[in-house]
């Protein structure tokens, strides 16, 4: 696991270099810290990962300016990781929790942008609910 991920690094450094020509300060040791603290989990659907099945994602894109930095990795199922793309991290974050799927991750990356959460409810007309923000 830590070759996969000195990996990712070489490369993400390697890519953001080309881009700004510069190297970024995410060292090896936070690709594992990131890892770790993902739990083994994708930080946007909240699946379990195959020790050799995932993906360091960039949660701002190189290509939108992102930053080789620690804040600015994240721990993605490859299916995640590829439906993301290159879309800015609130549209996709939106996208998931509009699908019902909310982690911790789409949560903050809508609180950084200042957006609200779109979840839809089925419910019978003439329903009411109350939604009250947390302190």
């Amino acid at each position: 696991m830590k070759n996969r991920l000195k990996k990712a690094n070489a490369n993400h450094r390697y890519r953001f270099k080309l881009r700004h020509g510069l190297t970024g300060d995410a060292s090896d040791d936070d690709y594992v810290n990131v890892f770790m603290m993902s739990g083994g989990l994708c930080e946007y659907c909240g699946k379990k990962l195959k020790i050799l099945s995932f993906h360091v994602d960039l949660i701002m894109p190189l290509y939108r300016n992102g930053e080789h930095k620690r804040d600015n990795l994240a721990i993605a199922c490859p299916k995640c990781n590829k439906s993301k793309g290159y879309k800015h991290p609130a549209r996709f974050a939106s996208e998931q929790v509009s699908k019902g799927i909310v982690t911790k991750r789409n949560l903050s990356i809508l609180d950084k942008h200042d957006m609200q959460p779109r979840i839809q409810l089925s419910l019978p007309l003439n329903t009411t609910i109350e939604i009250k923000k947390a302190a």
